[in-house]
């Protein structure tokens, strides 16, 4: 335990050396979550109700939506939005004509939504509120503008930008947060340390778990420094149910570290590893709602659900507007599972790498 403590110590002091790569980390976030948050201010407020707009659906006969449809046209029209039945499935010449701007069509066991594309935002909000009665009727497609409950469409508030991206991009720095042991693995690539490690009483448990447990201390702290500090004091933003939404958070750094030491583990190379690292999440935040909102996007669900940060940022968004998330669970056992391949393999591999 000693001998933990002791590398522990010595792999912060290399970390906090490298006070730039800190930095960077702080400034980055806090400009990104700006930018971004000033960029889609847009799309956010456009789901409320001041903004209204004309759709029309068709809706066949032996349609298992058929008992649903009260409650989707009273939901639709909660934020805003005009439905009328109409007796044809061509609606082409009713969108040129600009009597409607989306047209939904409910057919046997699906639903087809045809609109402009220049109409996007519209149709990715009549997608957002379909999702919920497709859920309900054990489809794969969720989303969270509406609540179902005991067969009705209950409506919630939508984030506001700066909640959102706040929460997103906090999650996506904290995914890189396993970029401060650069210092470390360059430290000990220029002065051969891995060559004394063979021949010190240090076992390769100890070596991982030092490196482990130093990057998660500084993840953790950025955390308290950003999101109880800056972001609170520049966006006035503040977490749903606070317990909960700092236990993911934790949780997160935790699967996060260890996920990216991984990739510094496997590869002795640290620019590759900071390289394909990048890459990997860059993807994961792309599904997962970092860039554009994982609402309104067009990706399928069960794509997003392969993207660990998508939990981690649906949870704590749906905390922060419905006070509540089905995903919390989800997002636990996402983490968990991401930690329980991630720590034994880096072990194994810093182990081996010892022996040789």
């Amino acid at each position: 335990m000693s001998r933990l403590f002791i590398l522990t110590k010595n792999y912060l002091k290399l970390i906090t050396r490298s006070k730039m790569m800190l930095i960077i980390i702080v400034l980055g976030t806090i400009m990104v979550i700006a930018a971004l948050s000033s960029s889609f201010k847009t799309l956010l407020s456009s789901a409320g109700k001041d903004e209204t707009f004309d759709i029309g659906y068709y809706m066949s006969e032996d349609s298992r939506f058929v008992p649903l449809e009260k409650s989707i046209t009273d939901s639709l029209a909660s934020q805003g939005i005009r439905a009328e039945q109409y007796d044809t499935e061509d609606p082409d010449d009713l969108i040129k004509k600009g009597d409607v701007e989306v047209f939904i069509i409910f057919e046997k066991d699906s639903y087809r939504i045809i609109g402009d594309k220049q109409k996007q935002i519209d149709l990715r909000i009549v997608q957002f509120i379909l999702y919920n009665v497709d859920r309900m009727q054990g489809g794969v497609a969720s989303d969270e503008s509406v609540n179902i409950k005991n067969g009705t469409l209950e409506s919630y508030k939508m984030p506001e930008a700066d909640e959102y991206y706040s929460i997103v991009q906090m999650v996506y720095f904290l995914s890189l947060g396993s970029v401060v042991l650069t210092q470390i693995y360059m430290t000990e690539r220029k002065h051969n340390i891995s060559m004394r490690f063979k021949t010190s009483s240090a076992s390769g448990v100890q070596i991982y778990l030092g490196k482990y447990l130093s990057s998660v201390i500084v993840s953790w702290s950025l955390q308290v420094f950003l999101m109880t500090g800056l972001v609170t004091l520049l966006f006035d933003v503040h977490l749903g149910k606070p317990v909960e939404s700092i236990g993911i958070l934790m949780l997160a750094s935790l699967a996060f570290c260890a996920l990216g030491m991984l990739f510094f583990t496997i590869f002795g190379n640290v620019a590759v590893s900071i390289a394909l690292m990048f890459v990997i999440l860059w993807f994961c935040g792309l599904l997962g709602g970092t860039f554009e909102t994982y609402m309104y996007s067009s990706y399928p669900e069960k794509l997003k659900e392969l993207s660990p940060i998508y939990y981690v940022n649906r949870s704590l968004v749906e905390l922060i507007t419905m006070g509540e998330s089905d995903y919390l669970l989800p997002t636990v056992a996402v983490m968990v599972l991401v930690m329980a391949i991630s720590i034994p393999a880096g072990i194994l591999i810093t182990s081996r790498k010892r022996e040789v």
